[in-house]
């Protein structure tokens, strides 16, 4: 099944939509569908269904009448009376009889407007033969024998109440045909002008009028219960309304007006359905923005949010006809596409979705030009679960996002293996978390004029019983993804405090905070509380940020930093020089100090460009009253080209390897003793 035949969010109800009438008039709406209807289309409606219902029988009556016409007058009566008046009637009657029997087919197909002229014939030819009829008999009254007099008065008025039933509905034409009947009888009794003729027509006068107030009372009773009818739909009907606005807004991005992750998950697990039946193949896609976050911070959200709205929109128009884009959450994207078999067919696929990014985006006369990295998975080459397949698409742009961003990948064997190894990996670290089986390190950090100890980092170490010894750089991304970074960060600083408690008061703690960490609203608080738990102050704290971290959400971090300073903790910017706008950090954000990144250490001794940089860098340190450290000493010629460039701390394997928390100690207090 293609994607095309699966239900849109917005889809109604089956038997919602507008009938149409052999006019082409729209029809009115069955009241269980959504359509507006006002109270009197819902009346005229009732009032036409029992019209078709009884008006076959009403005429069956007036046949019955018009043949009891011509036997009570057969003998007395003349020709007009006897046969062409009935004979008319009759043939008039037969006609309307086959009408409304074939309408009762089209009955619920009808329009308004053509239920509307059907009841206005009716209320006109109703009274019109039942005064005829009527008018007939009274004129044969005079002339006729008692017992045919008696007959005609029966007939004319069964027929009358006959056809009153049948119009009961019809509130003005019952009435009508009621007074049809009567008069002509009432006026023909009054001019006989005999005692029992007038007794006759008093009864039939006072028997009409009731006849005529009780059609009046079932008629408002019968409107009554129409209303009441009607209102009951009309909150079923609200009821449903918000009931479906509700779905959609629970299915829908409220930013783009995309289908966001929940309906998308939906669809895809209703797609890979329909696809084990027809084996159709598809191709499951993830897009992510290439450079969008920093966009918020330095042109503000609303611009943010009009790209995203251009995003959705472009993507949309790539994908129409043969796919379906959604919302990720953030600046991430999915798609479905239909008849995606191979690799090649979803590379194209991806260039095809690449392309709408190569105009840039205009907001607010700003140019602003974006790239996108994509990963893909296939039905059912890749995998035959819906969530599965949403893992390896993730997978797929994951390696090309590390590898080859703004490029496009598609889930392979090396991908299989790495998803394996990765699986391996997430169980293993939910188990540590859970079990606190991550533990603290520490690198000393050496002030490099004296060679005392003036602080140590606080470095997490992983030695898995399966997996064997897992470096930082491999768990800790994966920790963010799952969530379990912050759980992690409050176990390892904890862990990392009370140790450093027990340290001389002049040596300080450095921690590092995750990008999700430091844009976390009170994140400040909570490491504040956290040190005040394990009775270590502030002062001798220190955070470690990167540029990258600072960048996700500049505001929220630009919140935690003032937080941890009023405290009194320090903030150093850690691998300085590594990104394109460290020198503005430095400018803007209130630092204590800046970690020269270790490429610039590898290299200082070797190049004079790296060499004079560095001094660049300790020099800006200096007139910007920050302390300077170099990371990932090595060599003792590194250590000699630092000091003479002015460098004042430094740390690395020259001076210790990362160590637990009992070394570290006694690592502090050897230097303290030998300086």
């Amino acid at each position: 099944m293609p994607l095309s035949q699966l239900p849109p969010r917005d889809s109604e109800p089956e038997g919602a939509q507008c009938a149409r009438d052999p006019d082409g008039v729209d029809s009115r709406r069955d009241p269980d569908s959504s359509c507006n209807l006002d109270f009197d289309d819902v009346l005229l409606s009732e009032q036409y269904r029992s019209l078709v219902r009884f008006a076959p029988y009403l005429y069956g009556v007036v046949s019955a009448a018009a043949a009891t016409l011509f036997f009570a007058l057969r003998k007395t009566g003349s020709p007009l009376t006897t046969v062409a008046i009935p004979g008319s009637l009759l043939i008039l009657v037969m006609f309307r009889i086959g009408y409304w029997f074939k309408g009762r087919n089209f009955a619920e197909s009808r329009s308004a407007a053509f239920m509307r002229r059907d009841i206005r014939f009716a209320t006109a030819v109703g009274p019109v033969l039942t005064f005829g009829f009527s008018l007939t008999a009274a004129a044969a009254l005079p002339e006729a024998d008692v017992l045919p007099r008696l007959l005609l008065l029966f007939a004319v008025w069964i027929t009358a109440a006959a056809s009153a039933f049948c119009l009961i509905r019809l509130a003005h034409a019952a009435v009508l045909v009621i007074f049809a009947s009567s008069a002509p009888l009432m006026v023909a009794l009054l001019l006989a002008r005999d005692d029992l003729t007038f007794g006759l027509a008093a009864l039939l006068l006072v028997v009409s009028s009731l006849i005529i107030v009780m059609l009046s009372e079932n008629y408002r009773a019968f409107a009554d219960i129409v209303r009441s009818r009607f209102l009951i739909d009309e909150e079923r009907r609200a009821a449903q309304d918000a009931e479906k606005a509700a779905t959609a807004i629970a299915y829908t991005d409220y930013l783009t007006g995309l289908p966001n992750r929940r309906w998308f998950q939906t669809l895809l697990a209703a797609r890979v359905e329909a696809a084990r039946l027809d084996a159709g193949p598809f191709a499951v896609g993830l897009l992510d923005l290439d450079g969008f976050k920093p966009i918020n911070d330095i042109h503000g959200h609303p611009v943010g949010d009009e790209i995203l709205r251009e995003v959705a929109r472009r993507l949309g128009a790539a994908t129409k006809g043969r796919g379906q884009v959604a919302r990720m959450g953030g600046d991430e994207f999915a798609v479905v596409c239909d008849g995606v078999a191979g690799p090649d067919e979803a590379l194209a696929l991806g260039h095809v979705l690449r392309a709408a990014f190569a105009s840039p985006f205009i907001v607010d006369r700003l140019s602003i030009h974006l790239s996108c990295t994509l990963g893909f998975s296939l039905f059912p080459a890749s995998a035959e679960e819906a969530d599965q397949l949403v893992r390896l698409a993730d997978l797929a742009l994951y390696r090309t996002k590390a590898s080859r961003p703004g490029h496009v990948g598609v889930f392979d064997a090396i991908d299989e293996a790495a998803a394996m190894e990765r699986a391996k990996l997430e169980q293993a670290l939910h188990r540590a978390v859970a079990d606190d089986a991550i533990a603290v390190y520490f690198q000393p950090i050496v002030d490099l004029e004296t060679g005392r100890v003036s602080g140590c980092e606080a470095l997490a170490r992983w030695d898995d019983p399966r997996l064997g010894s897992i470096p930082p750089s491999a768990f800790i991304p994966v920790a963010e993804q799952l969530g379990l970074i912050e759980r992690l960060s409050h176990d390892l600083l904890r862990k990392a405090a009370t140790a450093a408690a027990r340290w001389p008061d002049d040596v300080t703690l450095s921690f590092n905070l995750s990008p999700e960490q430091l844009s976390k609203p009170g994140a400040g608080e909570e490491i504040v509380a956290t040190l005040r738990d394990v009775g270590f102050p502030p002062s001798r704290f220190e955070i470690e940020v990167t540029e990258t971290a600072i960048m996700k959400n500049l505001a929220a971090a630009r919140a935690t930093i003032e937080t941890l300073r009023a405290t009194g903790a320090r903030v150093a910017l850690d691998d300085f020089g590594s990104g394109y706008s460290s020198l503005a950090q430095v400018r803007d954000l209130a630092l204590d100090r800046i970690k020269i990144d270790k490429s610039f250490i590898d290299r200082v001794c070797q190049d004079p460009k790296i060499a004079s940089l560095t001094r660049a860098i300790v020099d800006m340190a200096r007139r910007l009253d920050l302390t300077c450290v170099a990371e990932g000493i090595e060599r003792q010629e590194q250590l000699d080209e630092l000091k003479l460039r002015g460098c004042a701390s430094g740390q690395g394997w020259l001076f210790a390897a990362p160590m637990p928390a009992a070394l570290a100690a006694e690592f502090i207090e050897q230097r303290s003793a030998a300086a």
